[in-house]
This record gives C-alpha cells, structure tokens and sequence, in this order.
C-alpha cells in the first residue's frame, strides 16, 4: 500500500512529502520518486524546492525486496508571492496631517492579493487596500505594509518608509 501526501505551498518554498506506505509482505528495498518537473530522488520522505508555480503530479514507486512495485501519487501546487509597494501622499508636514497611502503591490495576474496590512509606526494600523492616517504627534514613524495572498503567501520583506510630521509653532 503506496500512499503519499505533501501541502501545497508558495514558491520558493520547500516542500516535504509524507511516506506512509506499508508494505503488504516483505520489506521495502527501494524508492523512487518523481516530482513532476523532471526531478527525481530515492530517499524516504524527502523535501522539493520547485522552481516555477503550477500544478505537479507527484509519483512514489516502491519496490520490495520480493521485486514487487507500488505506486502512489498526489498533486501539489505552488502559488506565487505577491511583491509589495506602496506610495504615500506627503513625507513631511504640519500636525495634525492626513496622509493618504496607495498600495501598488503586485501578483502574478493569475492570482489576486487578500489581505493588507499597514502599521503606521504610531500604534496604529489598518487592513484596508489603500488607507488614509492621519498624525496628531510629531515624530518620526516607520510605515509599513505586508500583503498576503488568497492562498496564504505573503510578503515576508515589508516595505519600509520614514514620515517626518512635525509641529509648526507661531509666535
């Protein structure tokens, strides 16, 4: 009995197979599997770094010490990171200042992006898509924003930018 199992995961990442065949007499001598993109290994459960995104038929021949083959196989697919940008309205200004934020992340165009989230370096943050804060300190604030796509792979280098409100005195 050849029975294999694997998650399916965002690309660049490693993926481990699950080997849980049990032989039905005998002993298990040899394994070979097949990944689907032309690689192949002979180890028990190995991992797979997969170089494109796709859907790929995976195989696990075993062979038993009496020469008897069984096969087993399942799919996998890899979905791509999304590329996180965004723009801002202002760098600097007098406080209180609404500064209006503007995603332009990016994803491969068969896939979409399904959650934002901005931190605005003051304690404060938002999920939405293209959010307006509005500063009533003075200081100096880190923004940043992590996407994250439908299938769970997100951004893990967020962009980072440095807004400089300051309070203007009169006299």
């Amino acid at each position: 009995n050849v029975s294999i199992s694997a998650m399916n995961a965002c690309l660049g990442d490693n993926i481990t197979f699950t080997n849980n065949t049990t032989p039905s007499n005998g002993t298990i001598t040899q394994w070979e599997w097949q990944f689907g993109d032309g690689n192949t290994t002979d180890m028990f459960e190995p991992s797979h770094l997969y170089s494109s995104l796709g859907t790929f038929n995976v195989e696990l021949a075993a062979t038993s010490d009496s020469g008897c083959v069984g096969i087993g196989t399942t799919t996998v697919e890899l979905f791509p990171y999304p590329e996180t940008n965004f723009s801002f309205s202002a760098y600097e200004g007098c406080t209180p200042i609404a500064i209006s934020f503007q995603d332009e992340s990016t994803i491969n165009p068969n896939y979409s992006i399904g959650s934002y989230e901005w931190n605005f370096g003051d304690g404060t943050s938002s999920t939405e898509v293209s959010p307006t804060h509005t500063y009533v300190t003075d200081g100096n604030f880190d923004v940043s924003l992590v996407t994250t796509s439908h299938f769970f792979c997100f951004s893990d280098t967020p962009q980072f930018s440095t807004l400089f409100p300051y309070t203007t005195l009169f006299r």
